[in-house]
């Protein structure tokens, strides 16, 4: 079932503290795919689109440490 986050729901969530394990920048790894572009506004570089994701308790998901 989807849910729906309001305005003000999804700017507490982004202002969330998300702490990272000492090591995450081992973990990233950059790659590029064809045909995938970083998603910029045409007018202002920092204008981009994220993908935020939310883990209820009682969820399916499982989070890799």
């Amino acid at each position: 079932m989807a849910v729906q986050f309001s305005d003000q729901q999804i700017a507490d969530l982004l202002k969330e503290n998300k702490p990272l394990p000492d090591d995450y920048l081992k973990r990233i790894v950059l790659r590029s795919k064809p045909g995938h572009k970083l998603r910029l506004g045409i007018f202002n570089i920092l204008d981009f689109s994220i993908i935020l994701t939310v883990v209820t308790a009682g969820s399916s998901c499982h989070l890799v440490p």
